[in-house]
């Protein structure tokens, strides 16, 4: 029983007191992987990866796999009958007296326990900068400002029209949420609650100088208040966290005439082992399919001429958005440095109004290249398509220009 005792503690050491390390002695990201995928033709990339991470987090996996298939049941269970052997035969030194035990510590004041984290609940502050109010994406967990599309600005001068445009579309929201700190080791299976209140202001407006070319113009100015609340960690064996959010508030124009007021509601859930609305490695590219429900109630306000009022002065308003997600690995040296700057979103969102069966549908697309480290300023190309969310107007419109993201919110949900 002793012996049963002792191999499962040396076990227990393997997989849970062993740091984080690069495997013997010198081998890059780049050499242990290209050792990986040599070692191992025909295995899908996804096994592949399972072994990377084998090799960079166990010292177990470094010393007992030094083919680079992966760590076997067998090895393992031969890696755990030698360890225990050694602790038997040095547990015997000491038993017999050829290894001296040390003397037993003086007894020493205890000292204070070190303050842990506060289970209290706590709320906080912070600034989001993104393209659209689609791209703040999770109020509690947000996306590193890389991997987001911007706010985005452009001027383009066309000298045969004449005609001179000036393009700008963004969201600057601050949201202020509460929560029960940060996750703890406790809380990876546990559902775990979060809300966020943000106050948001978005904008979208194109301007042509030649009067021939007003009818292309976008002129909303959109102030409001989005609510999120996050039930995380929902299914033991394949967890999953939903969002719900709720957002009220008024469209204008930017000389500040009312157009309509709305409430919105979605529901967005999120699944690592389910792949929804989370990465999925796909020929040495991240894939993230995107999928959300969303519902909405218009109502006209002023006189301004509107698309969607055109039969009625409100609109109720249901449907899906899907969409697709694409970014190149990065760090492992799978692509050159300057491709993994890329990244591309692309979304198609559909919406009846019950009220009049009328249909809303609208492409929306953006190429980002990340020009610094962190993903702050992007090169940013834009395609959209459709009909307007806010007024029902037809769109079609290419933007190129600068995108400005910025992202200080720390996740207060994520647990992986």
């Amino acid at each position: 029983m002793s012996r049963l005792v002792i191999r499962l503690a040396v076990a227990a050491g393997i997989f849970v007191s062993l740091p984080e390390q690069s495997r013997a002695q010198g081998l890059s990201d780049a050499e242990l992987w290209s050792a990986i995928v040599k070692a191992n033709p025909g295995k899908s990339q996804r096994d592949m990866l399972r072994i990377f991470v084998c090799h960079k987090k166990d010292p177990v996996c470094q010393t007992v796999d030094t083919e680079f298939k992966g760590l076997t049941a067998a090895q393992l269970a031969a890696y755990v009958r030698k360890q225990a052997d050694l602790i038997d035969a040095q547990a015997a030194e000491y038993e017999s007296g050829r290894r001296k035990l040390p003397p037993p510590p003086q007894p020493s004041p205890s000292p204070k326990p070190a303050a842990g984290p506060t289970n209290g609940f706590q709320t906080e502050a912070h600034v989001l900068v993104r393209q659209s109010l689609e791209d703040i994406n999770t109020l509690t967990a947000p996306k590193p400002t890389k991997d987001v599309n911007g706010a985005q600005f452009s001027y383009n001068r066309d000298n045969v029209s004449p005609n001179t445009v000036w393009s700008a579309r963004g969201v600057v929201a601050v949201p202020i949420y509460g929560h029960h700190g940060p996750p703890t080791e406790d809380d990876r299976f546990s559902p775990r609650p979060a809300f966020a209140v943000a106050p948001f202001i978005a904008f979208d407006k194109v301007s042509n100088s030649n009067s021939s070319k007003i009818s292309s113009n976008i002129d909303n100015l959109n102030f409001g208040v989005v609510s999120e609340t996050v039930l995380a960690n929902v299914g033991r064996e394949k967890p999953t966290d939903h969002y719900f959010r709720v957002s009220g508030g008024v469209n204008t124009d930017f000389q500040g005439a009312l157009k309509s007021a709305y409430m919105k509601a979605e529901w967005e859930p999120i699944s690592t082992a389910n792949f929804i609305n989370a990465p999925y490695p796909q020929f040495n590219f991240n894939v993230v399919p995107l999928f959300k429900i969303r519902g909405d109630y218009m109502n006209r306000v002023g006189n301004i001429a509107q698309p969607i009022f055109a039969e009625r002065h409100d609109a109720l308003r249901f449907g899906p958005r899907v969409g697709l997600e694409l970014q190149p690995v990065s760090g492992l040296g799978l692509w050159p440095s300057w491709f993994e700057n890329f990244t591309l979103i692309a979304t198609y969102s559909f919406l009846q109004d019950t009220l009049t069966r009328r249909n809303y549908s609208l492409f929306d697309s953006t190429l980002n290249y990340n020009i610094d480290r962190d993903g702050n300023y992007a090169v940013s190309a834009s395609y959209r398509r459709g009909r307007l969310d806010e007024t029902g107007a037809k769109v079609d419109q290419i933007m190129v220009g600068l995108a400005i993201k910025l992202n200080d919110l720390p996740s207060v949900t994520d647990n992986r």
